[in-house]
This record gives C-alpha cells, structure tokens and sequence, in this order.
C-alpha cells in the first residue's frame, strides 16, 4: 500500500497540489516529526502561492531536523515573496551552514550563496552581497545572473571598471537579458566611454527590438553627445513602444528641442520653429523652449507670438537678460516697449452669495490656479484648473463656465485627479466614477474674469479674477539689484534699491525673481546639466562640486576649512579656483534652517541649503538651477529665497561686511529623531574621526532638535555646547559679532558607511548607560526581575498600527497566559533634552494609547513607560528587553539599532521596502507583507503617512516563536 507520502511525492510531481497537500497533511497526522512530510507539505504549498502557509511548514521541518538545509533555503525563497528579508537573510546562511560542502558539484550551495546574494542586494547591503555572489561564482563559475548581480551591486558602490568586467563576463556566458546591456552602458557611461556605451545599447536592441528602454537610455546617451537627429529617433521609437509614458514623452520633446536649436544654427527657422511647437506639445514646456521659438518667430516675422512666447520664456528665467533683450526687439517692431510696459497682478475673490448653494450640491471643489492669492501672469492667456466633487457622483453634469467681456468658454470636467480621490474620499482612485473630477483649460486674459459652476444646466458665480497693471520699470529695478548681489556686485546697491526688492510680495518674488528653475536630483543629473548648454569644461567642474557636496565627507570638508582658513573653501562649481563662504543666513520662516552663500573667483554666488544635511539643496541663481540632494524639494527652496529677500537690507549690510566674519562654530540639531541619529550624529562622528570636533569654538543646537548632549558623547567641552530656542537666534549673533556658521549633517539613511553607524550606535549605547539616573535605574532593576520584559511601541500619529489598542492588549494578555511573570515597557514619543509644548502633547497623545492598553490588561501584568522619555531613559530599559513589538521606522530606533534586541517590526506595504533599504535592522522579523493591509492618511497621500491594519495573531505568533527559539 502507498503511504500518503509516497502518494503526496507522486501528486506534487504531477502538478496536483491541492490533493499533494491534502496527502501531506495526512501523512503529518501519523508522523507529525517526520520533516520530509513538512519539507514536502512546503513545496506544495508555496507551489500554490500560499506563502505564510509555506513558511510555517518550512519551520516545522527546521524544527523536527535543525540541519535541513534544503528546508531553510526553501524558507528563506519564501519569507523573500512575503518581503521579510531579514529573516530570508538568516535563513539562507543557515543552509549554507548546514550544506554538505564536500559535495561536487554543489548545485543547492550555489543556489544559497546566490539567493543570500540578491537578498542583501534587496537590503541594499553591498559589501555583504558582493561577498555572497563571490562564493557563489566560487562554487559555480559559469553562472552566469551570479556575475550580473555582482555587476549590479558594483555599481551601486560606483566600482565602474570593476561592474563592467562583470557585466562583460555575464554577457560572455550568454546571458541575453536587457537588464545586463543596461547595466553596462550605464557603467561605461560613467567611465565616459561613450561609443562602447552607444554600442552597448544598440546590441540591446539587436536582440530585442520591443524594449523600449533600450530606446531611452540610447537616445540620452546621443543626447550627452548632441547627436540630435539620432536621440530623435531613439526617443520617437520609445515613445511607439510607450506611448502612455509620460517620461518617454518629456524625453522626446527634449531631443526635438535640442534638434531645433541645431536647426537654427543653420538657419533653418521654420523647421527649427516646428520642432519646438512638437517639443511643446510633448510636455516639455521648458524656459528655453519658449525663448529659442521666440527668437525662432522673430527670424520668420511673426512678432506679436513672438512676444508671446518669449514672455511665456521669462516666467521660467525672469532674470535672464538675453532673453529680455530678445522681447524688447520683438516688442519694438510692434511699436511697443518694455520700460513704458506693464505686467498684470492678478487677484481671485470669493464669489459669496452663491456659496452655500454650492456647498449643499458638493462634497468639494477647488480652484488650483490662480488660487486666492495674488497671483501675476506676465503673457497673454491666463490657465484655469482645479476639481469639483458633485454629491451625486455625476461628474458629467458639472461644467465651468469662464466669462469675460468678450468671450464666455465652457468645459466639462474631463481631468483625472487620484490626488483627489484618495484626500478628500479617502478611496481607491483607479476605477472610482468621480475620478475625472479635474478641469483644466487657458483662456485669454481680461481685466475681469468670472468662473462660474454649471450644475444639471444651473450656474452658480464660484469666483471673480480681476487684473491690476503693474508698471514694469518697477519690476526691472528689483531684477536688477539682485542680479547685483547675486554677482557679488553689492557696491552697485543702493539704500532705495534694496527697500524696492525687500518690498516685493512672496507671489512678486516668484514670479520676477525666482521663476522656475530647473531641478536636478541625483536621478537626472545628466538631462539637468544637459539642459544647461554647458560646455564640456563647465560641465565636468559641476559635476565634480556635486559629487563632492553629496560625499559623506563634506560637512567635515567645510569645517575643516573653516577652522584653517577662516572661511568655507569649497571647488569652484563652474571653473578653475574656489568659491568661498563667510555667510551663514537664518530663516524667518523656521528656526531649523541654514543658508552658506559661496562666491566663486568670478562673483558668481551660489546658495548651499542646510537642513539635516550640510547639503540638502544648493541653488545657482544666474543658471536657474536647483540641485536637490536628499531632503529638499522646489517648495521649500523657493521658501527659503522668498524670506531671504523679504529681510533684504539686512541681509545686504551682513554681506557687504562680510570679510569682517569669523568662524563661529557649528549648528547640530534636528525636530525628529530618527534623522538626529542617522543624519546629524553621524556628521558629527565624521568630525570627531578626523579629530575636527575639539577644534570647533561652539556647538549650537536649538530646542526643538536636541536629542543627546554632544559633550558627553564625543568628550566635546561642555561649556561650548549651547542650547538656543532655535536658529533665527543666530541671525544678530552673527551680524553683531560678524561670525558665521555652518550645519553638520550627512545622510545616513543608507547603508554606506555601516562600521562608522556601527561604531556610533556603540557610543550612544555606552554614553548613555553612564548618564541613567537613580530613579531610572531603580525601574530598570524591577523590570528585569519580569519575564518576558516585552517592548511594545505604539504610534499616535502618522504611520500607525491601527488594531494596535485591542491588538496589543490581546498579544500581552495571551503572553501572559503562557508567561505569568511578563512585564511590558511602553514605549512611544522621544523626547528632546529640553522639552517642547508640542512635545509634551504629542506625547501625551501616546500616553493615552498607552492607557487604553492598560486598562484591558490582566493586573498580574506589570507595566512601565518610556513614552514621552529621552534616549538616556529609554535605552535603559531597551537594553534588558527579551522581544520587542515596533513599528519599523523610528518606532524601532532605540531597541533595533541601538540595543540589537530580537523583535517583530510592522510598517505599511508602501513604505516598508524603504526602511527595509535604508536603516540598520538586526534580529528582526517583519510582518509578512501579504498579512497587511494599507490605509491611507485622510488627508495627506504621500505613502510615509499611510497607517495600515494588522491581524494581532499574526504578530502574536511571530513573539511567541521568538521566545520560544531563544528558549532552546
């Protein structure tokens, strides 16, 4: 008779797997040690997809033969599907632990070194994933994805030559997939060999025309070597591929602006002016697209859209004196000029006795532009856009109706806004009946302009635009004192000058001074830079000064200089010598923000933002460019300029006296603080390695950021470590002493430089054991004499568990089932050293969860708190806990990364794969991703804010077989 294991072999292998896991599950039940039924019972399940199933059975395997390697790599394979990576991670080495290696060849040890590989891959730690491919290349030198993967993690580290023989030797062992050709042409690109990259990408689409990216990074790379005709081409192939692509649309737009330009050097005007009207409609509605087919219609005589044009040009790069240079001729030839011109400032108002019909007939409706501000619009049309939510779900029967004197337009709602849907409805935005909720269309301009809300043929007066001129000689004055000082040309400033420009409104300085620059991040930085029209001198310079403000180095790099030369010395980011820094500026606005203004040898400034990093943003005013690096964002940095000139003869005396200026010292303090220690304390960590830190006159940290003294961390002299309400408090103290200072901060939210995070999570741990007081220690002492002491986090803000109030109740009441002696440490708000009304609150928010908790618990269970407490306290108890409950971003912070404690994280499905990637996790185990489920913010749609729900068993589970594993 054929046992049901032999019956569940022969169903697996013939694909039955419902009835081979039923004979499985047989065969457990008279055998329930034997693991091959277990081993077994796993493949079977995990070939159904039923993962957290599978995983279970894989452990029961482990468990009844602790040396089944098969069964670990098996589990490993799985808990990867479930994105618990951490767990895979253990897994894995444990197969290759228990692998028998004499054997040859060794096709289950390779398989482990390589999965081990593309896990830590995953988890984006190089240095132990190039390891791993290594070995699994030593095992089995032909394969061939072991060599593609390591090529991959190369380039992660910027390896380049390295990467590329890899690449090569993957290629050479016939692996034909695009993401190897890809992988390459970028390596060689960054070795600027640019024919082998074109080749390479040309290769790719040998052998497989239908992939579009091939296309696209083909056609930037001609680009990069202003090939125009061939981009066009690469990218118009991408675009056939991808049409919905709204990026492979703005790159085809791109390469037909830079053919058109071409064109126009050989003054071909018409094709040229046909080129950027496609560019244009593709969406690549850039400054330089409007100026060159400005100058394009001024060659071909068409001076009224011309003007048109070049004004549209203006609104991107209001500063830039060619271009206005352009519309005064264009203007000129219609008989007009632009000193007897004027602009419109536009002002929206509420239309109010039709408002509560409106709101008893809506949900919401919004007028994005021109809002309720005053907004200014310098060409001739003017856009009208926003959304209208009608209660009765009928997009369809609303219109806008837009009337002036002289015409009146009509449009349906028409527009897809998700944003809108997920916000205001809190709901799934693909397939819901009001997600064409959006109107957006241009009308021309008038001195008055009426909006009106068709509902089932009724109009309803929403809103009134009215236009003020606004004299153009008065905007030209403003342009040009800043143009004077961001030139370094302040003696050409007068009084009258700088109370004109300090006088300009946020909205003004938008739209005359600041415009709309270019953005570059590190992901564009090659189209960003192209779009500049660099030389390739200029370019090589700017790409050297940015690589060298990204390095974890620079904050040291400045104080170093400082501290030397008694100014921040840094390269000149467009030529040969140095630009140089003695003006630190502080933001009206918020008291958490630096501003470093450098003077390259030609007086070219450039403005270096300072936020958690000494890095975040740098804006290069005469290019229009803005570089963000990390943290910042174009809102933001228009913030920052906007309160600059709004406190302008101020700021103009501190510069004009600046070779005055001393270093002063640095700022080190950051509101949250989860980048505190990952960004700011690792900055000052790169000081204190080069032994910078006890050279340093003073160190400023504001209230609000200021986690851990500094003085008893890096044996700094505590009479220099002062504590200010924020940084606006530096702004007289560098004026009056003629001081300046600079932000230490590098960006810690990755996996580079782990032995230095290493080495500092070692010294918070070991400082603060030194600094815990009598009263702490004494609830310390007590807690220990519990088991299991379990660390349980809770979240009252963003990001939260929602079940977590019955959810934690019920885990701690069934530990305490099993275990009468628990005690449970709550853990929640971080405090800083000098406590914020905010702080108290929002703890105080944590408490309350806390409390709910507590009431539903057994009394035998004993209770602590660290909610509300700094890092001294909490790292006390962190440091004697036997398992922990967290959320996996800051939540997790003092238990995982610093004490290295086992536990169970959770975090939403759409922001775990980062905190996966970028923070340090030890002995966790993640929630298997399939068990949560997202919810998002009511009112904030970015995904760090989703909250998400979690059945308790599940993480109850995870506990219990912790505790029971270090039972053993």
């Amino acid at each position: 008779m054929v046992s049901d294991f032999d019956r569940g072999n022969q169903l697996l292998q013939s694909g039955k797997l419902e009835e081979a896991v039923d004979a499985f599950q047989k065969a457990i039940a008279l055998h329930p040690d034997l693991h091959w039924s277990h081993y077994k019972l796993g493949e079977s399940l995990a070939a159904l997809g039923r993962w957290e199933e599978a995983v279970d059975a894989y452990k029961k395997a482990v468990k009844y033969n602790p040396e089944l390697y098969l069964a670990y790599q098996k589990l490993g394979e799985t808990l990867n599907q479930l994105d618990c990576w951490e767990e895979a991670v253990r897994c894995f080495r444990k197969a290759i632990d228990f692998n028998p290696k004499a054997v040859e060849p060794n096709p289950d040890l390779y398989w482990a070194y390589q999965k081990l590989g593309e896990t830590l891959h995953r988890l984006a730690r190089w240095e132990e994933a190039v390891t791993a491919f290594r070995q699994a290349m030593a095992v089995n030198p032909t394969a061939k994805w072991s060599y593609f993967y390591l090529a991959e993690v190369l380039a992660q580290q910027e390896e380049w030559s390295e990467a590329i023989a890899s690449y090569q030797k993957a290629i050479a062992l016939d692996l034909t997939d695009p993401q190897v050709f890809w992988g390459l042409g970028r390596a060689l690109e960054a070795l600027k060999r640019w024919d082998e990259a074109i080749a390479t990408y040309q290769k790719t689409i040998e052998l497989n025309a239908n992939q579009y990216q091939s296309y696209q990074y083909l056609g930037n790379l001609l680009l990069r070597q202003r090939q125009w005709t061939g981009a066009v081409a690469a990218h118009e192939k991408a675009v056939q591929l991808n049409p919905k692509s709204s990026e492979s649309q703005q790159n085809l737009g791109r390469a037909l602006y830079y053919l058109g330009k071409s064109l126009a050097e050989q003054n071909l005007w018409s094709e040229a002016v046909d080129k950027y009207r496609q560019a244009l409609d593709l969406g690549f509605n850039q400054g330089p697209v409007y100026y060159h087919l400005g100058k394009g219609l001024i060659q071909l005589g068409c001076y009224r859209e011309a003007v048109v044009k070049l004004k549209q040009g203006l609104e991107f790069n209001p500063l830039f004196l060619e271009w206005e240079q352009e519309l005064e001729y264009a203007l000129n030839q219609l008989g007009r000029t632009l000193a007897t011109g004027s602009t419109d400032i536009w002002t929206t108002q509420v239309s109010q006795p039709d408002i509560k019909k409106l709101n008893q007939l809506l949900i919401g409706y919004y007028l994005d532009y021109p809002d309720n501000k005053n907004r200014n619009c310098y060409y001739q049309v003017i856009k009208i856009s926003g959304w209208v939510l009608p209660k009765n779900n009928d997009v369809g029967s609303v219109k806008i109706i837009a009337k002036s004197a002289n015409y009146e337009r009509e449009e349906l709602l028409s527009g897809k806004r998700a944003d809108v849907i997920r916000r205001i409805l809190n709901a799934e935005p693909e397939e819901h009946p009001q997600l064409f909720c959006g109107f957006n269309f241009r009308v021309e301009t008038a001195e008055r302009i009426e909006i009106y809300i068709s509902i089932e043929s009724h109009q309803y007066h929403w809103k009134t635009i009215e236009a003020t001129p606004f004299p153009y000689k008065v905007i030209a004055r403003s342009q040009q004192t800043w143009r004077n000082y961001i030139t370094n040309n302040l003696q050409d400033i007068s009084d009258s000058d700088a109370e004109a420009l300090q006088s300009l409104s946020p909205e003004e300085i938008e739209r005359y001074i600041y415009g709309k620059p270019e953005v570059a991040r590190r992901a564009n930085l090659g189209l960003a830079i192209n779009y500049l029209d660099l030389n390739d001198s200029e370019r090589s310079y700017l790409e050297k000064f940015l690589d060298l403000t990204s390095s974890p180095e620079f904050c040291a790099d400045l104080v170093e200089s400082a501290l030397n030369k008694g100014f921040c010395q840094i390269p000149n980011p467009f030529g040969e010598g140095y630009a140089v820094c003695r003006e630190s500026y502080y933001d009206r606005g918020r008291g958490d923000l630096t501003l470093l203004r450098f003077i390259s040898p030609s007086g070219e400034s450039c403005f270096i933002m300072q936020w958690v990093k000494s890095a975040d943003a740098i804006y290069f005013p005469q290019r229009n460019l803005c570089y963000f690096d990390c943290y910042f964002n174009r809102v933001l940095n228009n913030s920052v300029l906007k309160n600059l000139i709004r406190n302008f003869i101020n700021n103009l005396s501190y510069a004009v006296n600046s070779d005055r200026n001393k270093f002063g010292g640095i700022t080190s303090s950051f509101s949250r603080p989860s980048h505190f220690y990952h960004d700011i304390c690792l900055g000052l960590y790169q000081l204190h390695k080069k032994g910078l830190l006890t050279q340093v006159p003073s160190v400023f940290k504001y209230r609000l950021g200021n986690f851990f003294l500094i003085s008893s961390l890096f044996n700094f002299d505590k009479n220099r470590e002062f504590f200010i309400e924020n940084l606006n408090v530096l702004s007289d103290k560098c004026r009056g002493n003629h001081e300046f200072y600079v932000h230490i901060g590098t960006y810690g939210m990755t996996s580079k430089n782990r032995p230095d995070k290493e080495k500092l999570s070692e010294m918070i741990v070991s400082t603060a054991a030194e600094l815990v007081d009598d009263a702490t220690a004494k609830e310390v002492q007590q807690a220990r004499e519990c088991y299991p002491l379990l660390w349980f986090g809770v979240t009252g803000q963003k990001r939260a568990w929602v079940e977590q109030v019955e959810g934690g109740a019920k885990i701690i009441t069934e530990l305490a089932k099993i275990y009468p002696n628990i005690g449970v440490v709550f853990d929640g708000w971080t405090a800083p050293l000098n406590p914020t009304q905010n702080d108290i609150n929002e703890a105080a928010k944590d408490q309350a969860v806390v409390d709910e908790i507590v009431q539903l618990l057994p009394p035998s269970v004993k209770t602590f708190t660290v909610v509300g407490s700094t890092t001294v306290r909490k790292l006390a108890f962190a440091t004697v806990i036997d398992v922990f409950i967290a959320n996996k971003g800051t939540g997790s912070i003092h238990v995982d990364r610093f004490a290295k404690k086992p536990g169970v994280v959770h975090l939403s499905n759409s922001a775990r794969s980062i905190a996966s990637t970028n923070l340090l996790h030890y002995n966790v185990v993640n929630v298997p991703s399939n068990q949560v489920i997202d919810i998002p913010h009511p009112t904030n749609p970015a995904v760090y804010w989703a909250s998400y729900s979690i059945n308790p068993d599940v993480i109850l589970n995870l506990v219990k077989e912790i505790l029971t594993q270090s039972n053993l």
